[in-house]
């Protein structure tokens, strides 16, 4: 057989250095709750921020119902430096047919992404959401985050909160 390709990230490019903080492994619980939802719902989740060699971060992201454990909700995506000192991200949620581009800005530890100044879109039998806004705030080894969301029917409203505690 041949060389083997060695997959080892390369060196941090210098646009990411102000999203290290991010990276590692992060899991908790939070509370989904939306006016269309009958009750609330506490879920378990598992946030990934990993460097792979390439000039933007990988974002994974699993939950599943805190009661059973049963899956509720995944994202793959990348976070990336945008024009002008912003940050893109880039999500796709499968389950629910939808695309998120969202456009934000980094401050110290606390970084705010919306779709406003991106775009949602769903395949023809997706969720109908319209907008999303997420906020995330780190506070040494805990990551907490906000995410409101708008649909067809409801406005922007609060959907999901939780609280994360680094894992490595």
């Amino acid at each position: 057989m041949g060389d083997t390709m060695d997959l080892r990230p390369g060196p941090f490019a210098p646009e990411l250095e102000p999203l290290g903080f991010l990276l590692g492994t992060w899991a908790g619980e939070g509370t989904a709750s939306f006016p269309t939802m009958d009750e609330d719902v506490r879920y378990g989740e598992r946030v990934v921020f990993e460097h792979v060699g390439e000039p933007f971060v990988l974002y994974t992201q699993d939950s599943w119902v805190a009661e059973d454990g049963s899956p509720l909700h995944f994202e793959r995506g990348a976070l990336r430096p945008g024009a002008d000192g912003e940050l893109e991200l880039v999500l796709a949620h499968p389950v629910q047919g939808v695309t998120e581009v969202s456009h934000g800005r980094l401050e110290g530890t606390s970084l705010d992404m919306s779709t406003n100044t991106g775009a949602v879109t769903r395949t023809r039998t997706g969720d109908p959401v319209a907008a999303v806004v997420r906020r995330y705030r780190v506070w040494g080894n805990i990551l907490s985050y906000e995410v409101d969301m708008a649909t067809d029917e409801v406005g922007l409203t609060a959907h999901l909160a939780a609280e994360l505690r680094r894992q490595s």
